[in-house]
């Protein structure tokens, strides 16, 4: 078998389990997990690239950081 039916067997059996009511709520939780993981990596980058050029400016006010952070932005 190829992973394409394992995912739907491996949904069935969590619903099947008692884990959720139903496949359409076992979906739905996991597309809300995802979004989840794919925000936390997101954030964890943006604060990444705010390490790095913090590291950068020496010296400079985190205002006028944030300024220049939001012009690259707007550029954008």
């Amino acid at each position: 078998m190829t992973g394409v039916y394992k995912f739907p067997l491996t949904i069935r059996r969590l619903v099947e389990e008692g884990y959720f009511k139903s496949e359409e709520d076992a979906l739905t939780e996991a597309t809300k997990l995802l979004l989840k993981e794919y925000k936390v990596l997101e954030l964890k980058k943006r604060l990444d690239e705010t390490a790095r050029r913090v590291g950068k400016l020496k010296g400079k006010p985190l205002s006028k950081l944030i300024e220049e952070i939001h012009e690259e932005e707007d550029e954008l």
